[in-house]
């Protein structure tokens, strides 16, 4: 199982490169990949609890209105071409949680982070591109909430946590985020609603590709967020 929610076989092929390397060396044993586990309830339930924690740290007048940004990170314009399913994963998390947590649409926004410095076009817009906007819309706190990455590593401890909020520093905003799910009982739970899921389709002799089963304790349909595209 990859520690990745969403899943690409475009994006993650290494992994599986490095498995069909692992079938051909041990053909006696049975290889698997779990595919995507973005929709399971226990992974939204995750994010969720962790939004809940972040705005219960912040005083009672903020807490009701701090606009929240979901960040992902972001890819070249032509890898997503090729795959553009993976990208609608990312939306489907983001949307579930903001519904979960009762976020009006107007309230949150879809944005990607650490982009590479390469010269091709990559997905945005950018977190730090949506910084101002929300100053002049009167907005002195924000709330980043990344719903792809699972620990504490470059991508938050500096892209964020520095880059992002010097940024909304210079911006006149205060940025936050939310816990990263690390070791937390949460996430297990999460990782062990994957392995059961696994399970379960081995022992019933296959069923629909786990790439198509996108929607397992799906969120009621619902608008997206004006801030939900990329370009």
């Amino acid at each position: 199982m990859l520690l990745a929610p969403q899943y690409s076989s475009i994006i993650l092929g290494g992994y599986e490169r490095a498995i069909g390397t692992a079938r051909a060396a041990h053909p006696a044993v049975d290889i698997r990949i779990a595919r995507a586990w973005h929709d399971t309830d226990e992974w939204i339930e995750c994010l969720h609890e962790l939004v809940a924690g972040a705005l219960a740290r912040l005083p009672a007048g903020r807490r009701d209105t701090i606009p929240v940004i979901f960040t992902a990170h972001s890819l070249p314009r032509a890898v997503v071409d090729r795959d553009p399913g993976y990208i609608d994963q990312l939306r489907w998390t983001a949307e579930s949680v903001a519904h979960r947590a009762g976020l009006d649409a107007s309230r949150w926004q879809f944005a990607y982070q650490s982009a590479g410095h390469t010269p091709e076009p990559w997905l945005t817009p950018d977190v730090k591109d949506l910084l101002p906007g929300l100053r002049a819309a009167n907005h002195s706190d924000v709330l980043v909430v990344p719903v792809q990455f699972l620990a504490d590593h470059l991508e938050i401890l500096y892209d964020i946590d520095v880059a992002a909020a010097e940024e909304a520093e210079r911006a006149g905003i205060t940025l936050h985020r939310i816990e990263m799910p690390n070791t937390s009982p949460l996430l297990i739970s999460a990782l062990e609603a994957v392995v059961k899921r696994e399970l379960d389709v081995h022992v019933q002799g296959g069923g629909a590709p786990l790439r198509e089963r996108r929607h397992l304790g799906a969120e009621p349909e619902r608008g997206r967020s004006a801030g939900l595209g990329e370009s």
